[in-house]
């Protein structure tokens, strides 16, 4: 969840415009973001990327990724390039106006020894998680939650056939329905090894579910994490993960990096001052 009708959110050494995007920053995708392992000199798909935002945090975390990120909307590609462009990391991730089925045919059937992809070491998705409706009411944001064109057995067989031997897929999903992931993981030979249950406050029942899979059988590290005591006030462990990214978080304004400025719904290099800090509700 985040502030949707917000233009642009701030962070520390990055900012993320996503007006034209149905998907805003939000809780899950920071999350995601901050929580992933990280395999040394990773090669990253982030698979529907939206805004950029995972694909950027993990670039920020990990010095020698490179990534590839895959988006199926158009605006949200243009928009996702757009701020890849204006962060310290442009030559480390690339934007994908493509599917993730086309983006295995093409990985397959490669037209040179140039054009082969090595598999991924590490995979991440924030995928659609509500069930396809034939509403045409529907608002944009609720539509890119659908599972349209990347139903949960789509999503692992694309994982599938693009994970290295020695890699890992990190994924969040909603609480009550982590168990379909982990049955179609299992169909696949593959085995959870991290499960985090994400609660909004301590007394409150998960409403997500971080997991980690991998080919490699191990006993899963399992854990719990509660974002707030109240409302506005975080918890330490959640404060832990995205103390790298929030500008609340940042010791001073001078250790924020302002790499862009919004000008008419796009981005451009910039001097600013710092835009306020306004956290995604959890």
């Amino acid at each position: 969840m985040g502030r949707r009708g917000q233009a642009y959110f701030q962070f520390q050494q990055f900012l993320i415009a996503q007006d034209r995007c149905a998907m805003k920053v939000g809780t899950d995708g920071m999350l995601l973001g901050a929580w992933t392992s990280i395999p040394p000199q990773a090669r990253v798909l982030d698979i529907g990327t939206g805004t950029g935002l995972v694909a950027l945090m993990l670039a920020q975390r990990s010095p020698q990724a490179q990534i590839d990120a895959l988006e199926v909307d158009l605006k949200a590609c243009e928009q996702a390039r757009e701020n890849v462009a204006c962060s310290p990391w442009i030559h480390r991730i690339q934007v994908h106006h493509q599917s993730l089925q086309a983006w295995i045919r093409r990985a397959r059937v490669p037209p040179s020894r140039a054009a082969h992809r090595p598999p991924y070491t590490l995979i991440v998705a924030n995928p659609p998680y509500f069930p396809r409706s034939s509403s045409s009411t529907l608002n944009p944001r609720t539509q890119a939650r659908q599972q349209t064109s990347l139903s949960l057995e789509v999503l692992f067989q694309g994982v599938a056939a693009c994970l290295h031997p020695q890699g890992q897929f990190s994924m969040i999903y909603p609480f009550q329905d982590h168990v379909a992931a982990l049955a179609q993981a299992q169909v696949l030979g593959l085995h959870c090894t991290r499960l985090w249950q994400v609660k909004p406050r301590p007394q409150l029942p998960p409403k997500r579910s971080l997991l980690e899979f991998s080919w490699r059988f191990r006993v899963p590290e399992r854990a719990e994490i509660s974002l707030e005591h109240s409302r506005h006030c975080y918890t330490a462990d959640y404060a832990a993960l995205l103390r790298p990214f929030l500008l609340r978080y940042a010791k001073a304004s001078k250790s924020a990096l302002v790499p862009a400025e919004i000008d008419a719904g796009h981005l451009k290099p910039s001097s600013g001052s710092l835009a306020p800090d306004r956290d995604p509700s959890p």
